[in-house]
């Protein structure tokens, strides 16, 4: 194993932070934890560069990555920070088996698009992993033929548009609606596909939120009968005995009822991406 040390792109010693992540972060010595988070580290750092994961969290670095921003949130502390490497390490086992995954990367490793690629690691990893053979679609720029992923099992194949939306964007009724839409038409007429678009946790927490979300399903689904699904995807917090204040991901499922395909076993994938939850507040 290489010593990860200081890199010429950061001030950040990753042995230091290392010692941090196994040790300070945890409100008691739980060492099964300890471990998994050290060994997480070590393979992220393999996996996708010693340098970048220093550089992604150091501000003063020119490569500078808000994707593993090391910040100490006022009430959960480093739990999003912990939570996005343990997901890293988690992707890097499914790679090789994904067909285009150094695009992702790439993508992952770029300041626009890290958090979209985040997301599409996510859903790429969770249907590699429930059987389904997983490729990135080459982009067109063709209305119907511009979807990211492509997966299949059994003679059946799906188009999945992953969309992300920024913390940084301010909710509203209009971007929803139109995120949707581009969404919906990225994606074949003659094909099964999905949406899963991920969200600020704040956007899972607005008030009508739940029921401009199905309006705006609603509206797509009227066109487009291909269309399976809606999948809303947000980051949960949540309180833990062991280790303070924990992260995962949350969905909801909008089906369209009008769908005129089915695709096997989606509620199992869909639990490998993410945990099933409740959102919004219902007016």
């Amino acid at each position: 194993m290489p010593k990860l040390a200081k890199t010429k792109e950061s001030n950040i010693d990753l042995d230091e932070l290392k010692k941090i992540l196994v040790s300070n972060n945890l409100n008691r010595e739980v060492e099964d934890t300890k471990l998994l988070v050290r060994e997480a580290f070590e393979k992220v750092c393999l996996t996708y560069g010693a340098e970048w994961i220093s550089s992604a969290i150091d501000k003063t670095s020119k490569k500078y990555n808000q994707l593993l921003e090391f910040e100490e949130h006022r009430i959960y502390g480093t739990a999003g920070f912990m939570h996005k490497l343990l997901r890293l390490a988690e992707f890097s086992d499914f790679l090789d088996a994904i067909n285009g995954h150094k695009s992702i990367i790439k993508k992952l490793k770029t300041n626009n698009e890290t958090m979209g690629a985040f997301f599409e690691l996510i859903v790429a990893t969770a249907f590699q992993r429930s059987g389904f053979s997983v490729g990135l679609n080459k982009k067109s720029g063709i209305k119907g033929q511009d979807y990211d992923l492509v997966v299949s099992k059994n003679d059946q194949e799906l188009a999945v548009e992953v969309k992300s939306k920024s913390p940084a964007i301010k909710y509203g009724r209009h971007k929803l609606r139109t995120t949707i839409w581009k969404a919906s038409q990225q994606l074949p007429a003659n094909k099964a596909g999905i949406i899963v678009v991920c969200i600020p946790a704040e956007w899972a927490e607005k008030k009508g939120v739940v029921k401009d979300f199905e309006a705006a399903c609603t509206n797509v689904f009227r066109t487009n009968e291909s269309l399976l699904a809606v999948v809303v995807i947000w980051h949960g917090y949540f309180g833990n005995r062991d280790l303070g204040f924990i992260v995962c991901e949350i969905y909801s499922v909008i089906a369209n009822p009008s769908a005129r395909f089915t695709i096997e076993n989606l509620t199992e994938v869909l639990d490998l991406m993410a945990k099933p939850g409740k959102w919004g507040r219902r007016d």
